[in-house]
Parts: structure tokens; C-alpha cells; sequence
């Protein structure tokens, strides 16, 4: 429960002070936390992803299951469903959590080593250690992107037109692309020590890549997952 406080405390101050938090980034409090702050951003973003595969993939699988079944037999086998629902939903996160942390790892050692090499072309001075947890602190979007798996799961139920759906995803994934480059920046500008209009643009260099990839391949995996999931 202690970490969990700590966690959305960080959270909160990412969200609505960034430019403090980051400034404390490599003082003695912070130094085991980031890794930590990673792990549950990811395991939040699971659970939520989690969700929606049961929904897309398991409960129609049940509704053919129970059709034409007797209310009376029902009530008998309700518990067993709900047991087997239950057995498959943590299952698929068991799995899944796992997978996403070891990609957000990935992706955030990735973009540390990116930053740091872009950053020291200003400072002529490398902090791999101290980017990469700001790095792991910029997990903090994946709650943002929690909001991806429910928009999905609308899509499921056809409650929006699937046009729309696609709209909000990209629309999500850009803004939390926009918050990063923020991010980036704020902690290049903190950790180098270098002015924020050169924070700016270095930041800015790795937005332009992580864009550009996106419109590239990005699109074309969202669109994939779409089509089969929803």
C-alpha cells in the first residue's frame, strides 16, 4: 500500500509539476522508485487491455455457450461461469502484464539511450543513468493511454461507428506523444542542465522520429488490430 501511495503521489506531481519533479530526479528519495513507478504503470495498463481482450474474445465465446440454456439450469451453472470467467481474465493479465513491462522496459531504455545521445551534442556531458529513470517516470502516460482499451471496447458493442473509434485512438495517441515531448524535454532540461529552447528541439528530434513511425507503421497496426478485435 506504501509503494501504491507513493506511485499515484508521483503521479500526481508529473502531472501537474513536472518541472519540480524532474529537478529532483537522482536525490537519495527517488532512487529505487523508478523502476517501481514503471512496473505498476505497466501492470495499470494491463489490467485495462486485460479487459478489453476478455470482452472481445472470451464473452462472445460465452454467450453462444449459454444460448437456449433453461433459467432454471442456469442459476446452477452461473458460479462455474463466473469461476471460468474469472480463471481467464487473470490469466490473460498474468500473461500480458508481464510482456508490457518488458516492452515499456524496452521502449524506455530505448528512448533514454536516444535522449542521451541527442542531449549530449548540447552539454557535451552524458547522464544515462539519470535520463533513463526520468525515462521510466515518463511511464506515466500509459495511464493516459488506459482510456485506448475502454474506447475499444465500445467499438465492441458498435455503441460509436468504428470511424469515430479510430479518430479518438489516433487523436489519444498523439496527444499522449505531445505530453511526452513535453516530458522529454522538461527532464533533458533538468538532468543537462541546458537552456529549454535547445531542451525543446532535442526533445523534439525524438518526437519527430516516434511520429514519423508512427504514420508509418503505427497506423497500420492499429487499423490491423481493429478490424480483428473489434
Amino acid at each position: 500500500m506504501e509503494k501504491l501511495k507513493l506511485y499515484f503521489k508521483e503521479l500526481m506531481d508529473i502531472l501537474l509539476r513536472p518541472r519540480y519533479f524532474y529537478s529532483q530526479i537522482g536525490k537519495q528519495q527517488m532512487k529505487d522508485q523508478p523502476f517501481t513507478f514503471l512496473i505498476i504503470s505497466s501492470w495499470i495498463f494491463s489490467t485495462f487491455t486485460s479487459i478489453f481482450l476478455f470482452i472481445s474474445l472470451f464473452l462472445p465465446t460465452l454467450k453462444v455457450l449459454i444460448t437456449g440454456i433453461q433459467p432454471i439450469k442456469m442459476w446452477i451453472i452461473i458460479p462455474l461461469f463466473v469461476f471460468f470467467c474469472s480463471v481467464f481474465f487473470v490469466m490473460i493479465t498474468l500473461i500480458l502484464g508481464p510482456v508490457i513491462l518488458m516492452v515499456n522496459f524496452a521502449i524506455s531504455s530505448a528512448v533514454a539511450f536516444t535522449l542521451d545521445i541527442i542531449a549530449k551534442k548540447f552539454s557535451k556531458v552524458s547522464n544515462f543513468n539519470e535520463i533513463l529513470k526520468a525515462s521510466f517516470y515518463n511511464s506515466a502516460v500509459l495511464i493516459f493511454y488506459s482510456i485506448i482499451p475502454l474506447l475499444l471496447i465500445i467499438g465492441i458493442y458498435r455503441s460509436i461507428p468504428l470511424e469515430n473509434i479510430h479518430i479518438g485512438v489516433s487523436f489519444l495517441l498523439m496527444l499522449g506523444l505531445i505530453y511526452l515531448w513535453g516530458l522529454w524535454s522538461i527532464s533533458i532540461r533538468k538532468i543537462y542542465k541546458i537552456s529549454r529552447r535547445k531542451s525543446l528541439f532535442a526533445a523534439f528530434l525524438l518526437f519527430a522520429i516516434v511520429v514519423l513511425f508512427y504514420m508509418v507503421i503505427g497506423q497500420k497496426i492499429l487499423f490491423i488490430i481493429e478490424r480483428r478485435l473489434i
